[in-house]
């Protein structure tokens, strides 16, 4: 039988490599933004890049049909229309019952609708 200290250690060791292995998970950032406006009909969704948390810019990072990943500046008149785009494709998607698939370099919370 197995000592009750040992399965004690072995879970501890064990917990400390899986934090350790959680822990290095590393960040996609924009190193530069487009300065020319990005086509609409090439978006599929987008997503917020922070500067200090990880990144060292601020940017707005639009993910395309293809899943691509186009960097953008925060505060350009042309990105906070796409955006609002986006935002208005995903409300009539929802509205219309369309399935919902996500990319294959989407995470969970990147899917999107495919209805445009």
């Amino acid at each position: 039988m197995w000592p009750w200290y040992s399965f004690r250690q072995n879970f501890l060791f064990y917990l400390f490599f899986l934090k350790l292995t959680l822990a290095q998970v590393p960040v996609d950032c924009c190193l530069s933004v487009a300065t020319r406006p990005i086509e609409k009909r090439l978006v599929a969704n987008y997503r917020h890049q922070v500067q200090g948390q990880g990144c060292a810019i601020d940017a707005t990072i639009f993910l395309s049909r293809g899943g691509r990943t186009m960097c953008a500046p925060v505060n350009e008149k042309w990105v906070e229309d796409l955006k609002r785009h986006v935002d208005q494709l995903r409300t009539y998607c929802k509205k219309q019952n369309y399935v919902v698939r996500s990319l294959y370099s989407a995470s969970q919370q990147d899917k999107l609708c495919r209805c445009f």
